[in-house]
């Protein structure tokens, strides 16, 4: 009988042997409970792995704050990105003799209220360097590395200060302008909610007026909006995001004489201490 348990006196050695449905059942249960074991490593293997993809991801720069540096001065610069508390070195890419870079700190740090840390990073580091003061390129190459690996080249602008021109404060309203003059950079921020940037100029009738914004294609999370105001007060034009570029760029022939104005500001109503940007002014 395939159900009948047999016991066997085989001499000095007692068998039990069960029928053949018996055997089947055994096996299948252990066929069974081995699958399972597999499914359970498999698993623990899969997580393992992600979990160890995860730690070796390389570091990301998304931003560096000033938006630049100038040869032969000391320069103090927050490195923003991803996974920047990590990083064990930073290097100015390309550079023969490269300038030593020292990191001051590294940190955790959130992103300001209404940007997302995909923009700015949830990360920084601080680094100190000079740049030889005969260096002549407009942008250097940074890279970080960590562990995990190096990062990808973050272009930092270059610029003499004979080239720029710092924004002074209060200069939020019409009357409250700052003068600046053509063929400048002027280094700014939009720091608080709400604030506008009041920059004027003179110009000419006939003269043409080129005002571009640099800071979205630097990494700053600035949405730029500009408006140039004619010298009775009214609104001429306004420029919002380029096209292929995310910062504004204004062009427009002049109808009059006087002070002109040129208001920046950000078009979502954020501020913030990363809203830094560069204006260059052009008439012609």
């Amino acid at each position: 009988m395939l159900n009948r348990v047999t016991v066997l006196n085989t001499g000095s050695t007692l068998h039990t042997n069960f029928g053949g449905r018996g055997i089947w059942r055994a096996s299948r249960l252990t066929v069974v409970g081995s699958l399972v074991l597999l499914l359970i490593c498999a698993t623990r293997s899969s997580v393992a792995q992600e979990k160890s993809e995860a730690a070796k991801e390389r570091p990301k720069i998304l931003m560096m704050h000033p938006l630049f540096v100038s040869p032969g001065l000391d320069s103090l610069v927050i490195v923003r990105g991803l996974r920047m508390d990590e990083i064990t070195s930073v290097q100015l890419a390309g550079l023969v003799p490269s300038p030593e870079v020292t990191i001051v700190k590294k940190e955790k740090s959130g992103p300001p209220d209404r940007v997302e840390a995909s923009v700015v990073g949830d990360t920084l580091t601080e680094v100190r360097f000079t740049l030889s003061a005969d260096f002549s390129g407009s942008t250097v190459p940074v890279t970080v590395t960590s562990e995990a690996g190096t990062s990808a080249a973050f272009e930092l602008l270059v610029l003499g200060q004979d080239q720029i021109i710092a924004e002074v404060e209060p200069n939020d309203s019409l009357r409250k302008a700052q003068s600046i003059t053509a063929g400048k950079l002027i280094s700014g921020q939009i720091g608080q909610a709400r604030d506008v940037d009041v920059y004027e100029f003179n110009a000419e009738t006939g003269q043409t007026v080129v005002a571009e914004v640099m800071a979205a294609r630097h990494g700053s999370p600035l949405d730029a909006q500009l408006t140039l105001f004619d010298p009775s007060g009214q609104i001429v034009t306004i420029a919002d995001d380029a096209e292929k570029n995310p910062d504004p760029r204004l062009e427009t022939t002049l109808s009059g004489s006087g002070p002109w104005r040129l208001v920046l500001l950000d078009a979502t109503d954020r501020g913030n201490s990363l809203n830094s940007y560069l204006l260059k002014l052009t008439v012609r």
